[in-house]
């Protein structure tokens, strides 16, 4: 299904973005707009800035993928692993308050109506269990 591989795609971008020393934050225009370009744009730029970068990766699982609110949008759920990542400083520092686990996450994906590409737009920590 293409909104699952657009979040997989996703995902695998910010990582490596993340793990850039000056990303470029248009690359996520590939795959996010709204507040998902939003969020992670904000965050590279600040990670850049602080002179932090991204070690590991992170592992999405999708559990389910439901429609959303139009014909156009669906709701990709899914577990975000993010125990194997760290965001470390110059001198491979963590500047993480804490310990990364495993966090349910839904994904909204919409579909634009010229391009018909699929793009993530949002997404939403729900607390969930995984």
């Amino acid at each position: 299904m293409a909104a699952n591989d657009t979040v997989i795609k996703y995902r695998a971008l910010v990582d490596q973005l993340r793990q850039q020393y000056m990303p470029d934050v248009s690359q996520l225009l590939a795959f996010s707009r709204g507040a998902a370009y939003d969020k992670w744009g904000y965050t590279l730029q600040e990670d850049f800035v602080n002179g932090w970068h991204q070690t590991g990766v992170a592992v999405i699982t999708i559990k389910s993928t439901e429609p959303g609110g139009s014909a156009r949008q669906w709701l990709v759920s899914g577990c975000l692993d993010v125990t194997r990542l760290d965001v470390v400083d110059k001198a491979g520092q963590s500047t993480l308050e804490h310990t990364g686990g495993i966090n349910h996450i839904v994904y909204t994906v919409d579909q634009d109506p010229t391009t018909l590409r699929w793009y993530v737009t949002d997404e939403t920590f729900d607390g969930a269990a995984c």
